[in-house]
């Protein structure tokens, strides 16, 4: 979580919600750690880079524990899916392209037509009997 989201978070969180707030043995560590972090980014990059690295993580951590003590309850049991929101999900799955083959209407009709037109196209006799055949049952 960046430190800006959180900062937010607790900047409109009410009073009695940062009163709770037990701040977590994480975050003094990684103060110490980003001192001497800064001690050694003089004289040794590499244990610097390790001090720094290392209160990056802690503070990920006791950002964590701090959102996942600020509410007894898990999000999920407080969410709600409400009518509407069923209906779109609903009508997104019915008007998702089944046929993933053909994209949309005027491209299934093509290939359909195509698909009638090479028969005849292949076996000019079959077509030219088909015709004699109409004509001669038309009359």
């Amino acid at each position: 979580m960046p430190v800006q989201a959180f900062q937010s978070i607790l900047a409109h969180a009410d009073d009695s919600s940062r009163a709770a707030i037990d701040v977590p043995e994480d975050f003094i560590r990684a103060w110490l750690h980003f001192l001497m972090g800064l001690v050694y980014s003089n004289h040794d990059e590499h244990t610097s880079f390790e001090h720094l690295t290392v209160a990056d993580s802690l503070m990920r951590t006791g950002m964590r524990t701090v959102m996942d003590s600020l509410s007894e309850q898990a999000l999920l049991q407080k969410s709600a899916v409400l009518p509407l929101e069923v209906v779109s999900l609903a009508s997104l799955t019915l008007l998702q392209d089944l046929t993933s083959k053909y994209p949309n209407i005027s491209e299934t009709y093509s290939e359909f037509l195509k698909a009638l037109v090479r028969p005849t196209n292949l076996y000019p006799e079959v077509r030219l009997s088909n015709w004699l055949r109409r004509k001669t049952t038309s009359r």
